[in-house]
């Protein structure tokens, strides 16, 4: 439980200030030699991230249809600034393990905890890790920068400074949407019954990050393609399939005994 709680602090620390990027906008600081830490791996080995770079395509071109495309869509989500989806956008951006897994109780039916599924969220805590290194690897490859970058009176519903909006993490692939696809794939295998409903909302999640302004329709894309690829190389550990059993185990025996989750829709 230690080692859990551990990875869950994690976790959530470099998911909110490295996956997301955005809110704080943190300013660039040298660390004191003696602070340097050996960064936390998940399944992967930190210092080898996942290499998305490999098979991710360039993303479009300035001038191009795509591109074109891109922006048509961005500026037509922000029409619904101050909507009940742009509220819900808000509600999507926190990225902690605990967050991630309110985020997919409704679509699974079943409300999970430390308590009665320890090895699923230490699964997820750990493929957070990867997700994170895979992310940020491919993002300062790419360097795309965020749609918002040159117009700072664009209304975003994250509190990015406008003096800042030009320094924040780089938008291909979409963070979000490559832990949305992670995760998604993970728990659509433990409840197969569920799996439309837990896509549903791996998408539906993922366009939280358009409403929001945040990212392109191609930033998403890049991200669902990095999370499933991410899946497929995670399987190949053995670390990963055990952890993948036993938690398939942990959620059949939450949804015969456990209550389904407060406040969802039908």
């Amino acid at each position: 439980m230690r080692e859990l709680n551990r990875r869950l602090a994690v976790a959530g620390a470099l998911a909110l200030t490295a996956l997301s990027g955005i809110a704080a906008a943190q300013e660039k600081t040298a660390a004191p030699a003696a602070a340097t830490k050996v960064k936390p791996s998940g399944y992967l080995p930190a210092d080898k991230p996942f290499d998305g770079t490999l098979f991710l395509p360039p993303f479009p071109a300035r001038g191009s249809a795509a591109e074109a495309y891109d922006i048509a869509a961005w500026r037509e989500a922000l029409k619904g600034a101050d909507s009940p989806r742009w509220k819900q956008a808000i509600a999507d951006d926190p990225v902690g393990l605990g967050q991630g897994v309110t985020q997919f109780q409704c679509a699974l039916g079943v409300t999970l905890t430390v308590k009665n599924a320890p090895t699923l969220l230490k699964l997820m805590s750990t493929m957070q890790l990867d997700v994170h290194w895979a992310v940020e690897h491919a993002k300062a490859h790419f360097k795309r920068p965020r749609p918002f970058a040159d117009t700072p009176d664009t209304p975003i519903c994250l509190p990015v400074p406008k003096e800042k909006r030009s320094k924040v993490s780089s938008a291909y692939p979409g963070g979000h949407s490559t832990l949305g696809m992670a995760w998604g794939l993970v728990l659509a295998e433990l409840a197969p019954d569920r799996a439309g409903a837990v896509m549903a909302r791996v998408h539906d999640y993922s366009q939280s990050r358009l409403v929001c302004g945040i990212h392109y329709p191609s930033d998403l894309e890049a991200g669902h393609m990095l999370g499933a690829a991410l899946v497929a190389r995670l399987r190949a550990e053995p670390a990963f399939r055990a952890d993948l059993d036993a938690a398939r185990a942990e959620v059949a025996t939450a949804r015969r005994s456990a209550s389904a989750p407060a406040g969802c829709a039908g």
